[in-house]
């Protein structure tokens, strides 16, 4: 099992538009969380807050709204925040992550 990393390489961006419509975008990363006492693989979504969360946190709400705040509206958005989870790991701060 991998754990999830903040390096968009190991990440896959999906356009939730339809019909040719660009965006919203989801982030997401399959892994083990590194905080994980007993590793689990799972599906995380970024937030543009920064922060990887577990999807299944947000998909079983059952509320469309919540699903707001784990899209992005460009994929310019979506590199801004992976630049600034990059900057974190250069800094020696390790990624952010909810559960």
């Amino acid at each position: 099992m991998r754990t999830i990393t903040n390096d968009y390489r190991d990440a896959q961006i999906l356009n939730l538009g339809s019909g040719g419509e660009r965006g919203p975008y989801l982030v997401t990363q399959t892994g083990v969380s590194p905080n994980d006492p007993l590793p689990k693989e799972r599906m995380f979504v970024l937030r543009p807050d920064g922060r990887w969360v577990d999807f299944n946190a947000y998909a079983c709400q059952g509320k469309p709204e919540a699903l707001g705040e784990i899209v992005f509206s460009t994929t310019a958005e979506v590199m801004e925040t992976f630049a600034k989870l990059f900057k974190a790991i250069r800094d020696g701060r390790i990624q952010t992550l909810e559960e």
